[in-house]
């Protein structure tokens, strides 16, 4: 379990409709001792992006009710939240589509299936500065 500076682990939100992706992606952010809470649909993600709060939120483009650049858009335009860090994932590796998420206002972008070194790295570091996200 990593120590945090603050003393309190960060939350993950993790939106994806598919389950194997889902257990990969929490067992890793687990591991590395995050406070993690996984929903399926983009219309829950917002729900409790909206009620928890959390400090990085992983979505999936291709969502169901809600796809993750809408997600992305809600969350980029919430006044108080909107410094919120989002990384997109999805098995899209056109380049035109990953500058349009960065574009959109997503901190990352990782490829699926998931590499765990790769994926943990880029977490640890976007949670590493996400004080510096609200200035």
């Amino acid at each position: 379990m990593r120590e945090y500076v603050d003393g309190i682990a960060p939350k993950v939100l993790v939106a994806d409709d598919n389950e194997n992706h889902c257990r990969v992606a929490k067992k890793l952010l687990d591991s590395d001792g995050y406070q993690v809470r996984v929903v399926h649909t983009g219309e829950v993600a917002i729900e409790l992006f909206e009620s928890w709060k959390p400090d990085l939120v992983i979505l999936d483009s291709m969502l169901p009710n809600k796809c993750g650049i809408e997600c992305l858009h809600h969350i980029k335009n919430h006044p108080a939240l909107n410094h919120t860090r989002v990384v997109m994932c999805s098995a899209r590796s056109d380049i035109g589509y990953v500058l349009s998420c960065i574009e959109a206002g997503a901190s990352g972008y990782v490829f699926k299936p998931y590499e765990p070194a790769k994926f943990q790295n880029r977490i640890r570091h976007l949670l590493q500065n996400r004080h510096s996200a609200a200035s």
